[in-house]
């Protein structure tokens, strides 16, 4: 279950789930739920009745705790740390990588810092450790004029440029190496003088741009929770994310 299929923290996954079941003869239905809890109760219900073998929540609304309800009827697995919740799990330990990245910056003297997030920090657990991280480094909280939502592919980053550039920050931290090439291109096409960048994901787009980035090995953790989800049980795998240091220009040549 997905509630976007365009954002590439749910494509890199899915790569993950699908290349696993398949491998293993099993067939892949692709829920989006837009976090609806609705829709997310109906595909439960589903569960119940038996029309999936297993359900893989990408990302949720609903409580953890209203998901492992429904564990004895089928194998139900979640892709975020659940803690002390009895569910089965796959997910990226990303503290450490924000950590080391934030201190990075810090230690390059960057204190005008954008950041930009596909959801704020009151609904996402990802936006939550990347504040936590943040405060841990800086010693403080990041400004709310400084932090950027909803944006999920290169053309949020473009058309999200024009505010940030409004705050004239000297260092963009974005959620994914598309988002950060959009906005790059953005200053780009604009003749201004384009602030330090760093993404996420270890994309194709980071890659060609030399952009320093993030990586959370997320067909990893799709291909955990296939595993999890063939063979049952109740196991929480994690799966460590990692900064790459590269040497972004900070202009366009």
């Amino acid at each position: 279950m997905v509630p976007d299929t365009g954002h590439p923290f749910f494509t890199q996954l899915l790569y993950g789930i699908m290349d696993t079941a398949f491998a293993e003869g099993y067939n892949v239905l692709v829920l989006k739920s837009q976090y609806d809890e609705k829709i997310e109760l109906k595909y439960l219900e589903k569960l119940h009745r038996k029309a999936y073998d297993a359900l893989i929540f990408t990302s949720h609304k609903l409580p953890l705790a209203q998901l492992t309800s429904y564990q004895k009827y089928g194998p139900v697995i979640c892709c975020e740390n659940p803690r002390t919740t009895k569910i089965a799990a796959s997910y990226v330990m990303r503290e450490s990588a924000y950590v080391e990245a934030f201190d990075w910056i810090n230690h390059q003297g960057f204190r005008r810092i954008a950041i930009l997030l596909s959801r704020s920090s009151k609904v996402s657990s990802t936006s939550k450790t990347i504040f936590k991280a943040y405060q841990r480094v800086f010693q403080k909280a990041p400004l709310n004029s400084n932090v950027f939502t909803n944006l999920f592919n290169y053309q949020d980053g473009y058309h999200v440029a024009t505010a940030i550039a409004q705050i004239h920050p000297d260092f963009i931290f974005a959620n994914s190496d598309d988002i950060a090439a959009g906005v790059r291109q953005f200053y780009v096409d604009h003749d201004r003088p384009l602030p330090m960048l760093m993404g996420q994901e270890n994309q194709v787009s980071g890659t060609a741009l030399n952009l320093t980035t993030i990586d959370h090995h997320l067909k990893l953790v799709g291909k955990s929770a296939c595993e999890l989800a063939i063979r049952g049980g109740i196991q929480k795998i994690a799966v460590e994310s990692n900064f790459i240091l590269r040497t972004a220009t900070t202009n366009p040549d």
